[in-house]
């Protein structure tokens, strides 16, 4: 059986983006203030840290 998602992902400004899922959740994406963004949210790196941290934690549980 395969399982794939899928995600889009669109830039809106210099250094902004919006990722979006295929169930309908979005996350603005933006690079730190000190490498040029707005924080307007979370980093790449920031993001993909949650989503490893958070694969780890439901292993756990």
């Amino acid at each position: 059986m395969t399982n794939t998602t899928e995600v889009k992902i669109r830039l809106i400004e210099e250094l902004t983006f919006i990722a979006e899922t295929e169930r309908g959740h979005g996350i603005i994406l933006n690079a730190t203030p000190e490498n040029g963004g707005k924080n307007l949210g979370p980093s790449l790196m920031e993001l993909l840290l949650v989503g490893i941290a958070a694969c780890i934690l439901l292993k756990l549980l």
